[in-house]
């Protein structure tokens, strides 16, 4: 226990008017067992008070540091928010990258079990193979509580940590699906990837919701087209989001991808990576196959 206390992780917070959950957030996070040694906000020019919020916490705590960005009209998932994100990294090379031994994303709508990093933090040093790892996420929805099911080797973008040599290896692409792509290398270079579901995260709000959910599975759509998935996957894979909450997302989930298709969109050029992402969604679908009609 003496060991992980002495381990060294950074966060990066990326936000845009989350004035309603931050301070549930700020407090979750200064009370962690295991305190991060920095903790960089990116500010994407919010008008609702954050920015003003977290002012006031970077007076009482010295490990807070806050970017301000101009901010665009519309709030963007795919692409912005990966340039988002990277302002936080470039940030923290120029001003402290002497040592870390942990480095991770955590969303503003996300609030944690106060000794959250520090168990995660026990995993990677139980599995020194570990490059990625997250909790599960728990959403908020109605008020009841909804499990985000995804594979255990999946972990989740909103409060993962990268090992310093895997973040190194991986790096933060700008791209429109960046923590696909980043767990998707991660994979292909041999480091096992967790969500760990003894480990939970509470989302204030449905995921994809930020910007509304129709625009949200619209977004959904592009990411799949971006990471080259085949168009009859993908009317497939549609079909799950009528079971799944909030039951409208195949429209809007298949006019992203099939207008950024049939627009012959830009396609992420790593061919090993639309190669994973393949096998990925038939093995998918292979189970999904197999459950229904039995094995």
């Amino acid at each position: 226990m003496n060991l992980i206390s002495h381990r060294k992780y950074i966060l990066i917070t990326p936000l845009k008017n989350e004035i309603k959950f931050l301070p549930e957030v700020l407090n979750c996070v200064t009370n962690q067992t295991i305190l991060p040694a920095l903790w960089i906000f990116v500010d994407d020019g919010s008008t609702d008070g954050s920015y003003e919020l977290l002012q006031e916490w970077t007076r009482k705590v010295s490990w807070i540091k806050i970017i301000r960005l101009e901010g665009k009209k519309k709030r963007e998932i795919g692409f912005h928010y990966s340039e988002v994100v990277a302002e936080g990294f470039e940030f923290f090379k120029k001003v402290w990258y002497d040592s870390f031994d942990y480095i991770g994303i955590l969303d503003a709508d996300i609030v944690l079990a106060n000794d959250y990093f520090e168990r995660l933090i026990k995993k990677f040093e139980e599995d020194k193979n570990l490059g990625i790892a997250s909790g599960i996420v728990l959403c908020k929805v109605n008020n009841k509580t909804i499990w985000e099911k995804e594979p255990p080797e999946w972990p989740c973008g909103a409060a993962r940590l990268w090992t310093r040599k895997c973040f190194e290896e991986t790096g933060w692409r700008l791209t429109r699906a960046p923590d696909s792509v980043s767990t998707a290398l991660a994979m292909r270079l041999g480091y096992n990837t967790r969500n760990f579901q003894d480990l939970k995260i509470t989302h204030l709000r449905p995921t994809w919701s930020g910007s509304g959910f129709w625009y949200g599975f619209i977004d959904i759509g592009k990411s799949r087209h971006y990471l080259g998935y085949d168009p009859m996957f993908i009317i497939f894979a549609s079909l799950k989001y009528t079971f799944d909450y909030p039951h409208i997302g195949t429209i809007p989930f298949l006019i992203g991808y099939f207008s950024d298709f049939i627009g012959y969109k830009k396609r992420i050029e790593d061919k090993l990576v639309i190669d994973f992402f393949k096998k990925r969604l038939i093995s998918k679908i292979g189970l999904r196959v197999r459950k229904c009609f039995g094995n």
